[in-house]
């Protein structure tokens, strides 16, 4: 921001105020002592602005005899292009698919959609639209149709704001070669798995009750589920994996809001006490949960997480419900032990290919269906068909299983100022002048690993042996200990390289690693790059703790082109070059001659300086890392003679 001071023959001190709304500054900026009688440019930056916003502000000057405040005038940062991350596609079909990502709008009204098509990197195929709003991360997931069964497909999200479009990194899928699906239910019997634990009451658990307490009244239960996965379907053949519990909301009927949190480690049901219980992580918000006080199926999607446990991304230690609030009675959940077993926790797992286990089909041109134990019963119509498989262990059919924002370019006006001579001390006299700023836009695109939902926190995909069961976990925080997001982690190490997103918590994880030394790298745009050397014990599961990364400050040229009268210059062109960084910037002189250039690393620069009737001059000037330095740039205006020549050679 860019004004004039007159101290007023007093030692001044002279500062901005701004804000968003007209009259009302709540943010202040760094001050400029201002000395003399004659009038004073003082320019001073701000960060840490909004995009696309309206800021007013106004140049304050204070000295012995009093403060003066400048008229105010405003300014509108510019648009950021959204922020997008392509996602993985779920709900794949022989002919359709549903495509996911995540946008971020940095502040600006914004409409995002999917390219797609059978070859890498052609998309002529183009979703439906989906409009996004507010300055936090969106997940968009949009359906597609019509494709071609048993093909690849590629695709990438695509957004679009005022400031410009941003595109996402490829990602692909197959379609299935088959319309046939199959389900295959999980749901043990008395030797399953679950259990709760309270915080006032039922400390010591619940393991072979037939119901879990949900809720709480001023205390918490927490519900713990494993199931055995194993001969269940693959992960490439799943289609989707549905979460079962039959239970009943607390006796008023509000919903306990439960967060789904995935178990890190093993649990036996009579081990988990208030005292003793697992470590997790958190997974998803479970979604709506028995509103009637009545008991009732509830589900939630687990598809990616089903995959994960299958394909050996994550170890199967089962979930963890969380009641979100405790200030109703509580409800209660049919364990594995309930006497109904029709009622008892299950996992539906929709695949295809081939059915498992023993199955009895029935064509007809009517749709029926019909589940019992250890039967499968198919069912079809003319054009499909599905088959449902019920598993219960022990059977004899089968084994169950940024905005990234810059200070503005600020651009005096012309402006008139007084002066005031007395012989008594004199408040400065103020002048705000007019700003045109430059909002640096910065896109980060960056494809998520292969597990579909977006709010799971990013999934790895190494290649684990059984016997390869490390974990590497940690935390990225900027060095104010806020948390940072998409900061990319690296693993590197034993013949094994992968690499991890930090999620909205800055948590990362890396799974499936044989002990060895290993190499981590912490890399955002705009922070120093991190790394840290770790050794990795066999099955040892290691806390790296909250790494911080330190933001990278730039600096900045600034100051005036003037004759050889310290007369201002306008309408110089004036361009940078970086020895080093090679960095080349263009700009020209205002009324008052003045000119800036920001965002600058560390680096010896050279000015050049060109403007008609005046001789071309350059200045060299070098900066540290953060450092702001102001410079003169002095042009002499070229000779009669010298003009003569020139118009002479010109005929």
């Amino acid at each position: 921001m860019n004004g004039t001071v007159n101290a007023n023959g007093q030692s001044t001190t002279a500062w901005f105020q701004y804000g968003t709304t007209s009259s009302n500054y709540s943010g202040a900026s760094t001050t400029q002592g201002v000395s003399g009688s004659g009038d004073t440019t003082v320019s001073i930056g701000i960060s840490g602005l909004s995009a696309g916003t309206n800021y007013y502000y106004r140049v304050v000057g204070q000295n012995s005899a009093g403060i003066s405040y400048g008229s105010e005038t405003s300014f509108t940062t510019l648009a950021v292009v959204p922020t997008v991350i392509t996602g993985t596609a779920t709900s794949i079909t022989s002919s359709s698919a549903t495509l996911n990502a995540t946008v971020n709008t940095n502040g600006t009204s914004t409409t995002a959609w999917f390219q797609y098509g059978t070859a890498s990197g052609t998309y002529n195929g183009t979703s439906t639209t989906q409009g996004v709003s507010g300055s936090g991360t969106t997940t968009v997931s949009l359906g597609i149709s019509g494709l071609t069964a048993g093909a690849n497909y590629y695709y990438r999200i695509s957004a679009q704001n005022s400031a410009g479009t941003s595109y996402g990194s490829e990602a692909s899928f197959m379609t299935t070669s088959s319309t046939t699906t199959n389900t295959y239910i999980i749901q043990p019997g008395s030797e399953g798995k679950d259990t709760c634990y309270g915080t006032v009451y039922a400390k010591s658990g619940t393991p072979d009750a037939e119901t879990l307490y949900i809720g709480g009244w001023g205390d918490w239960y927490y519900d713990f589920f494993e199931f055995d996965l194993a001969g269940s379907p693959l992960a490439s053949d799943t289609a989707s994996a549905t979460l079962y519990l039959y239970g009943a909301a607390p006796s008023d009927g509000s919903d306990p809001a439960f967060k789904i949190y995935r178990i890190t480690q093993s649990w036996t049901e009579s081990g988990v006490t208030y005292s003793n219980n697992p470590s997790s992580v958190y997974y998803k918000d479970f979604g709506s949960f028995a509103v009637s006080s009545s008991a009732q199926w509830n589900s939630v999607d687990i598809t990616d997480l089903y995959k994960a446990w299958k394909n050996g991304t994550y170890q199967n230690y089962g979930i963890k419900l969380a009641p979100t609030n405790n200030s109703h009675s509580n409800g209660s959940i049919y364990s594995s032990d309930n006497t109904s077993s029709s009622y008892r926790p299950k996992i539906a797992i929709v695949y295809y290919g081939t059915p498992i286990g023993t199955s009895t089909t029935t064509t007809t041109t009517s749709t029926t269906t019909s589940t019992t134990t250890s039967t499968t019963t198919t069912t079809s119509s003319s054009t499909t068909s599905s088959t449902t498989t019920t598993m219960q262990p022990g059977s004899t059919t089968s084994t169950s299983s940024t905005t990234s924002t810059t200070a503005p370019t600020a651009t005096t006006s012309t402006t008139s100022t007084t002066s005031t001579t007395s012989t008594t001390a004199t408040q400065p006299t103020t002048t705000t002048s007019s700003s045109t700023t430059t909002t640096t836009s910065s896109t980060t695109t960056t494809t998520l690993p292969t597990i579909p939902t977006p709010t799971l926190p990013p999934l790895p995909t190494p290649s684990p042996t059984p016997s390869n069961k490390g974990i590497v976990f940690g935390f990225v925080n900027d060095d104010e200990d806020n948390v940072l997001q998409r900061v990319t982690v690296t693993i590197t190490g034993n013949r094994f390289s992968d690499s991890a997103g930090t999620d909205e918590y800055g948590y990362y994880e890396f799974n499936g690693l044989s002990p060895g030394n290993y190499t981590l790298k912490y890399e955002k745009e705009g922070y120093l790059t991190q790394s840290n050397t770790i050794t990795l014990g066999k099955d040892e599961v290691k806390d790296l703790g909250t790494i911080l990364m330190e933001l990278v400050i730039n600096g900045k040229i600034y100051g005036y082109v003037v004759d050889i009268k310290g007369n201002p210059i306008e309408s110089v062109k004036l361009s940078i070059k970086g020895v080093k960084t090679k960095v080349s910037k263009g700009t020209a002189t205002d009324a008052e001659g003045f000119f800036e250039y920001t965002d600058l690393q560390a680096d010896t620069y050279i000015i050049f300086a060109k403007r008609k009737g005046y001789k071309k001059n350059k200045q060299k000037i070098a900066i540290e890392e953060g450092e702001s330095k102001e410079t003169e740039v002095v042009m002499k205006k070229t000779s009669k003679r010298a003009k003569a020549l020139f118009l002479k050679q010109s005929y």
